[in-house]
């Protein structure tokens, strides 16, 4: 999480307003972090409304406050998905 992002969170216990308007797309649906407002990187979800960020950001956050940095519900998981590819000849049969 940036520097700025964690001053911000102290300072209001938020990362952005409960409710945006204006016909705006949220940051995640544009592939960017509500929270340092990066590219998403290592995405993850809150448990109980599915927001999306990146995993650091989340996980640094919840160890402040567990509640959902855009729509403030509580939540006590985070929900991360990750892939394991063998390298390269690992897995296979011999050729």
């Amino acid at each position: 999480m940036a520097r700025g992002a964690e001053e911000a969170l102290q300072e209001s216990g938020s990362a952005a307003p409960a409710a945006s308007g204006g016909g705006q797309r949220e940051p995640a649906a544009a592939g960017l972090c509500p929270i340092c407002l990066g590219d998403l990187d290592n995405a993850a979800h809150v448990g109980t409304c599915l927001h999306t960020f990146c995993f650091g950001c989340i996980r640094q956050w919840a160890a402040v406050r567990a509640a959902c940095p855009l729509c403030r519900q509580r939540f006590g998981r985070i929900l991360h998905t990750f892939t394991f590819s063998p390298p390269q000849g690992v897995g296979r049969g011999r050729e």
